[in-house]
């Protein structure tokens, strides 16, 4: 009998063992085997197809496109003529002279586009157009962006889910392995409590992690203007990204290409076309006109005559000058804005690669030190708790830290990542690919020759 006992013991505990080892080594095995079929890694080009689908779908840029359509009508709009103007009237005087002059006068003027005014007109409604439309791509851009941080966030949730599973598995076995040591007389109550315990509290986080995801397909999919209730595949997410170093190359491209400053030179030009408007505003007007005279009583024609008009701009001058004023001040407050801005967008490069670098070294961190010892350590806490000479709480609490910090290498991951979306919009590029190429050497130090 005490045979067969101790025949039971022994099986139970190596089928525990084997779970655990299993369990242990389950996220390992996830992040760097191949994707399973309704896995996919979230790469450039998957990002990209998600942000063509986006740039049709979204309200936000549909209306982005409407209201260049309107500023197109607005600018096709501008009247190159003037509507002509007609004129009639009547005479009342003797027969004699009305059969003389004509008593019933009529005719047309005509206003001439001879000094520009309406030229100017048309380059101002044509420059707003080029503003709706880098105000539209500055749109899809901080969208692009916006996405491909909320897909990382999905991903993110994706394994928190996946890691709370694999923790269940592990602690139902140890459940397992602890009751059964109980009946022998090996684990006291206090360990079946713990671990019960322990194994409440993940059931309880699975579900809010499972919560969790379940809300980033909602985000995904208002983005995409889809049912917000669609489920999406299994997002898995990428390797550390190679290393982002700050350089010249990197502020230049995002003083030249970043979207807020881009929409505020398109903004300086209708400001420029502003200041020409205000000034040919100050020229005169010219119009020729028209006008004949017929005498009523015998319909006959009498005279006819033809006029020039000409607008004086006298008592108007200093308003006309204060227009240029105007326009002139708000073009310079404007310079200052994208001067201001343009030093802002520096200071951020900057900001974004370190956050870059924090990123990546930290989970470099998890994944080749905090990691692995703490696997190392599960084991040997494992075998003395085996052999019941260790406590099980040192167990529970290691197997804890590799938890965790499996979890931070996935967090440190996601967080690279976006950020590195952020530095994607500053600079103007198209992917991750790009930054990595532009990024991944540091800028040149100038040689110091030392001194004599």
């Amino acid at each position: 009998m005490q045979r067969s006992k101790s025949i039971l013991k022994g099986s139970l505990v190596l089928a525990a063992m084997a779970v655990w080892c299993t369990g242990i080594y389950a996220g390992d095995a996830a992040s760097s085997s191949a994707p399973a079929t309704n896995t996919i890694e979230l790469t450039s080009a998957y990002l990209a197809g998600l942000a063509e689908q986006m740039r049709t779908n979204h309200p936000a840029l549909q209306a982005a496109s409407k209201r260049i359509e309107s500023t197109q009508a607005n600018a096709a709009s501008v009247r190159k003529w003037a509507d002509p103007i007609f004129t009639a009237g009547g005479m009342v005087a003797s027969k004699s002279i009305r059969a003389d002059d004509g008593d019933f006068f009529y005719g047309v003027e005509q206003k001439l586009p001879v000094f520009g005014k309406e030229k100017q007109e048309r380059l101002v409604a044509e420059t707003s157009v080029a503003v709706g439309e880098t105000e539209r791509e500055a749109v899809f851009q901080m969208l692009r962006r916006d996405l491909a941080k909320a897909l990382f966030d999905a991903a993110y949730a994706r394994r928190a889910v996946q890691a709370g599973r694999e923790d269940i598995a592990w602690l139902k076995s140890l459940e397992q392995s602890v009751e059964a040591q109980y009946g022998f007389g090996n684990a006291t109550q206090a360990d079946v409590l713990r671990v019960q315990n322990e194994l409440a509290k993940r059931r309880e986080g699975l579900q809010t992690d499972g919560q969790t995801l379940t809300n980033s397909w909602f985000t995904l999919n208002r983005f995409l203007n889809q049912p917000l209730t669609n489920a999406w595949p299994e997002l898995r997410l990428p390797e550390i990204a190679k290393p982002v170093a700050y350089s010249e190359r990197l502020t230049a491209l995002a003083v030249k290409h970043e979207p807020r400053l881009r929409v505020m030179r398109r903004q300086l030009d209708v400001a420029d076309q502003d200041i020409s408007l205000a000034k040919v505003r100050r020229r005169p007007d010219l119009g020729v006109g028209l006008q004949g005279r017929n005498y009523t009583g015998t319909g006959e024609f009498r005279s006819g005559e033809i006029m020039l008009s000409l607008s004086l701009p006298w008592f108007n001058r200093e308003r006309d000058r204060q227009d240029v004023v105007r326009e002139e001040t708000k073009k310079q407050a404007l310079e200052k804005d994208l001067s201001d801005a343009e030093l802002e967008v520096r200071r951020e490069v900057h900001e974004l690669t370190v956050k870059i670098d924090a990123a990546r070294r930290e989970a470099l961190l998890y994944q080749d030190n905090i990691a692995p010892r703490t696997k190392q350590m599960i084991e040997s806490l494992y075998a003395t708790w085996q052999a019941n000479s260790g406590p099980l709480r040192d167990l529970l609490d290691t197997r804890r830290m590799l938890l965790e910090a499996e979890l931070s290498r996935a967090k440190a991951i996601t967080t690279q990542y976006q950020t590195m979306a952020e530095l994607i919009l500053c600079c103007g590029l198209g992917d991750f690919e790009a930054l990595e190429m532009i990024g991944v050497l540091p800028a040149v130090q100038p040689e110091v020759k030392p001194k004599n």
